[in-house]
């Protein structure tokens, strides 16, 4: 399967601005297009990881939870019938543009939180939710609220930043080029992580069973980690 991704030019300039309130900011915008080649390369390479794991039958219901500027989106509506994706932000409204923009129909978003997603139980059969878990305090519960909106047996794709000394060193790498270029400093995160990977690797296996674990990294360091699980019966 093919992964499709949005262009800078699907979505509007605005999203670009340095000046926007915290609330736009989040969903990586500016990692997918801004940042130095190699932290925007770990950024799509995850996605490709994340779509690369996904099983190969499509999908009649797939959610993005957590779906920021909706990167995947073009990808995961050519996989599932229909798609909805679900951020806490307004964000969402440069997500819609660049649906609106590519003329993708099959998506439709709306704002929500991970930990009462506002779908009845076992609604989707595919979940995604790429950089999400490690903002949210007490991971377990946010597995659990994924589960029960899933299917049996269905598929979650879940991705999250393992933050080791050599990830912090690589963060640091990245402030120190964009100061060199004069611009704002901007690291691979915007918003805090407060969820250890350890930790959140601790909280899913009362809900699911691993199926696959791919890392995403650079020079041989591991950086990010893709799961694939699936809903236990």
């Amino acid at each position: 399967m093919e992964l499709v991704l949005p262009a800078e030019h699907d979505y509007p300039p605005e999203m670009f601005r340095r000046d926007l309130p915290e609330e736009l900011r989040v969903g990586c915008a500016r990692a997918y297009f801004k940042l130095n080649f190699v932290a925007r390369g770990i950024f799509r390479r995850r996605l490709a990881v994340a779509f690369s794991v996904l099983p190969s039958h499509g999908f009649e219901r797939a959610l993005d939870a957590g779906t920021g500027v909706g990167f995947l989106l073009p990808g995961l509506a050519r996989v599932a019938k229909r798609v909805v994706a679900v951020d806490l932000f307004p964000v969402v409204r440069f997500a819609q543009a660049m649906l609106d923009k590519r003329g993708i129909g099959n998506v439709r978003l709306t704002r929500g939180d991970l930990l009462s997603l506002p779908f009845p139980d076992g609604t989707f059969d595919l979940i995604v939710s790429l950089s999400v878990i490690e903002h949210i305090p007490d991971p377990a519960a946010a597995f659990s609220e994924l589960g029960r909106v899933l299917r049996p047996q269905g598929t979650a794709i879940v991705g999250y930043p393992m933050e080791h000394r050599a990830f912090h060193f690589f963060e640091s790498l990245c402030r120190a080029h964009n100061r060199l270029r004069r611009s704002k400093p901007a690291t691979l995160r915007e918003d805090p992580h407060v969820s250890h990977y350890r930790r959140i690797e601790q909280s899913w296996d009362h809900v699911f069973r691993l199926d696959a674990r791919r890392n995403v990294g650079a020079v041989g360091i591991p950086l990010y980690r893709i799961l694939r699980l699936t809903r236990k019966s």
